[in-house]
């Protein structure tokens, strides 16, 4: 039985980004269960992987917000406030990231 995000029968190709692991799986609840669970993902390397998305799409909001600040588009008030709220955001996956390691 082949399930697309569970069992990756082809190695010389590039995997696909929706594949976390290989699998070759037989068994029908084992596979089931894998596909519930985020394709075998704990739910801490869940949280861990979600963190640190979150850090990096943070990163990149603050690169947006620095050239903006620099374009005029936004005042040096609301530069700082942005800021401000982006490196909370950043400690607080950057928490969630050691919690879950």
């Amino acid at each position: 039985m082949r399930f697309g995000d569970v069992y990756y029968d082809n190695p010389s190709q590039p995997i696909p980004d929706n594949l976390h692991y290989s699998y070759n799986i037989q068994d029908m609840d084992t596979a089931i269960a894998l596909i519930v669970n985020g394709g075998g993902l704990s739910e801490q390397q869940i949280n861990y992987q979600v963190c640190k998305k979150g850090i990096a799409d943070t990163k990149e909001k603050i690169k947006k917000n620095n050239k903006d600040y620099l374009d005029k588009k936004i005042d040096h008030k609301t530069y700082e406030v942005m800021n401000s709220v982006f490196n909370d955001v950043i400690k607080n996956f950057e928490k969630c990231v050691f919690d879950n390691k």
